[in-house]
Formats: C-alpha cells, sequence, structure tokens
C-alpha cells in the first residue's frame, strides 16, 4: 500500500479560545483528488493552512511526505503547489517576472508546461499584477502552483473570481493532467459542479470536524 501524502493525527487548532478545528484525523493518498466541502467558518482555510505549515495546530500532528511542514519546510515544500484563497504577490511584479521567481526557487519546474498553460488559456505576462482583474490574478496564481508538476497540489476555493468557461476548463484540465501523473490534490469549494468533476473523494467540514 501507498505511503499516505498528506496525514492529519487528531489534529485541533484554536484562535485564542475560539476553536476552529477539532480533533480531525485525515489522510490522502497518492493520486487521488479529495474536494473539502462545508459552510464558510467550518474550519477548510484553516485546516489547508495547517497541512501548508502555515499555521501550527494547537494538538496533533501534521505530515506532508511523512514530514513536518514547519520543521522540514524546505524539503517538503518543494514537492508541493500551494494557492491561498487570498493572493499575496506584490502588486507591483509582472506574472512574467513572478515565474521567473518562481522557477528559480522550483527545480522541478517546467517551462514548456507553463508555455502551454499560458497560450491556451491567454494569461497576460507582461502587465502588471495590480492591472489584472482579480480572476486574472487567480489564474497566475494557479499556474504558479502548478507549473512545477508538484506531488501534492493544494487549492484554497480555486474557482473563486474565475469565470465559468475559464473554471470548467482550466482547473478540470490542469487537474486531469497532473492526477494522471499520480499528483495528490486537496482542495475547497462551494461549488458542487466543481466538486463533481474534479474530486475523487469528498470531505465534509461542519462546526471545526471532519464529519464525513
Amino acid at each position: 500500500m501507498s505511503s499516505p501524502v498528506v496525514e492529519l493525527e487528531s489534529v485541533s487548532k484554536s484562535y485564542g479560545r475560539v476553536p476552529a478545528l477539532k480533533d480531525v484525523t485525515l489522510r490522502v493518498l497518492p493520486g487521488v483528488s479529495l474536494g473539502l466541502i462545508g459552510r464558510n467558518g467550518a474550519g477548510k482555510t484553516t485546516l489547508l493552512r495547517l497541512m501548508m505549515g502555515l499555521l501550527e495546530p494547537s494538538r496533533g500532528v501534521v505530515r506532508l511526505f511523512g514530514g513536518d511542514p514547519i520543521t522540514e519546510a524546505e524539503r517538503v515544500k518543494l514537492r508541493v503547489g500551494y494557492m491561498d484563497e487570498d493572493l499575496m504577490f506584490p502588486p507591483q511584479l509582472k506574472p512574467c517576472e513572478l515565474f521567473d521567481f518562481f522557477e528559480a526557487a522550483y527545480p522541478t519546474w517546467d517551462r514548456e508546461l507553463l508555455t502551454a498553460l499560458v497560450d491556451r488559456f491567454k494569461v497576460p505576462c507582461r502587465r502588471r499584477l495590480s492591472s489584472l482583474s482579480r480572476g486574472q490574478q487567480r489564474q497566475v496564481s494557479f499556474l504558479c502552483a502548478v507549473a512545477h508538476r508538484p506531488e501534492l497540489l493544494i487549492l484554497d476555493e480555486p474557482g473563486r473570481g474565475l469565470d465559468p468557461v475559464f473554471r470548467r476548463h482550466f482547473l478540470e484540465e490542469v487537474v486531469a493532467l497532473l492526477l494522471a501523473e499520480r499528483t495528490s490534490v486537496v482542495f475547497s469549494s462551494h461549488n458542487l459542479v466543481e466538486l463533481e468533476k474534479v474530486a475523487t473523494r469528498v470531505g465534509i467540514l461542519h462546526d471545526g470536524r471532519l464529519i464525513l
């Protein structure tokens, strides 16, 4: 049996006295696409940020590829692509400059794949991020997450802000490409059609607990 790409064991997270996640245990195997669904405030974003090592659990253990995403960040995160629900890139940069930065950081960066996706979806590369629409900025963020062909792709509301045509074709085509290479995908969504088309497994979060 394959080793899990993602492991959470009895993970809880609180912000002060407010619990966000409660005793979550979860394993994701290679080649699985896990869609997380739940109401606003259910804990989806907190769960994904714990996986990325952007937050530290209040209790429990988080492992990616058998390692701690905080104490072994460099080894672990070179194998992960991540798209946050909030954009975090300097607005004065152009997408082409951002892609050059990512290429220098990731040994597995695939320039041919990036060029094909930029051409296929007409992503504007020579304008500053600040001049792009919210949807175009999210396209750029998505490309940064996938162009190094990660072994694990973590996406927080990837379809938010994207027009329906782009969302359908872009997400389905790129995720299908990665799944064919045994990439694991964990994503949150409020879009049931998106879940139905992209996820091979679904997790339901409610009030900080993974109930199904």
